[in-house]
């Protein structure tokens, strides 16, 4: 393994592109400096939260190319960037087609019809979503004030509550913020699966799983790190399996609770107990996976 430092930094931290970046990096005094580069997702299209509300994971071509990533592999650097597996930007294709077609939507099951999900856990408001009974609600975890849904309407006026655990922001019939997909949903793990080729093929040697925690949800959970789900669904990447191993990817994944990180094997045969945890010091929750993701590397 390569312990030499990994360079953090958005496409435009340094100059204004990251062919920039690149040409820093291929100075004389800047060879064998890095070992591994993590571009953070402005990297693709996106449109909010610094890049981690991705439209598509098509390279954002103000900012960088493939020629950057090309140049970059030359230069003996692993590359690292990000998926984030719990939500899309409401500008993404998938959520637009939901809005412009509504029940027609082939997407419709895409993204977390929160009505659905709560029936028989809560009762109908007059506003047209169901407000889960207390001892649902209690157990939930918040990102933000409120219940996490965004009410989206439909061509035919009808108005449908989906979930919507970060940002978001209405103007009439246009969104903006980051949608929660369905991971129940087939169509969901298509796309996973489609994403991580695509990744794959601008030469990421570390995938980094962003928001996983959030992703697996159940009535009565807390719906962060929900126990056993979470490592079900980090089980389940074994469908991935082919992908990483023919494409030489190592997922990263961070996992926070309690104040420490869990660190997990995702080889497709083992996940590590989650209670087998490298203790950390003491932090607010959100500041101890920034500081490790940021200032640690891990292969797993």
């Amino acid at each position: 393994m390569n312990n030499k430092p990994m360079l953090n930094a958005y496409p435009d931290s340094l100059g204004g592109t990251l062919g920039d970046i690149v040409n820093l990096l291929e100075k004389e005094e800047m060879k064998d400096v890095f070992s591994s580069f993590y571009i953070l997702p402005s990297l693709y299209h996106s449109d909010l939260d610094r890049g981690f509300s991705v439209i598509d994971y098509e390279l954002n071509e103000e900012l960088a190319s493939r020629d950057d990533l090309e140049r970059l592999k030359e230069l003996g650097i692993d590359l690292k960037l990000d998926f984030i597996l719990n939500h899309a930007s409401a500008q993404s294709p998938q959520f637009k087609d939901l809005v412009a077609k509504g029940e027609q939507s082939e997407y419709r099951n895409f993204f977390i019809n929160w009505n659905q999900f709560w029936d028989g856990y809560g009762k109908m408001t007059e506003e047209g979503y169901i407000q889960p009974d207390e001892e649902y609600l209690k157990k939930m975890f918040f990102r933000k004030p409120g219940l996490p849904i965004l009410m989206v309407e439909f061509p035919d006026g009808k108005k449908v509550p989906y979930w919507n655990t970060f940002y978001q922001e209405v103007h009439g019939r246009e969104y903006l913020g980051q949608m929660d997909l369905n991971i129940k949903s087939q169509k969901v793990w298509d796309f996973y699966c489609d994403t991580l080729g695509k990744i794959a093929s601008y030469g990421a040697s570390i995938v980094r799983l962003d928001a996983f925690a959030y992703a697996p949800k159940t009535p009565g959970k807390k719906n962060f790190l929900n126990d056993p789900e979470t490592w079900d669904f980090l089980q389940q990447k074994k469908k991935f399996t082919i992908h990483l191993q023919k494409r030489d990817i190592r997922p990263m994944i961070f996992s926070c609770r309690d104040s420490s990180l869990t660190r997990l094997s995702t080889n497709g045969e083992l996940i590590l107990p989650h209670g087998q945890r490298k203790s950390w010091k003491k932090r607010l929750l959100r500041s101890i996976c920034w500081d490790v993701m940021m200032e640690s590397r891990f292969w797993i």
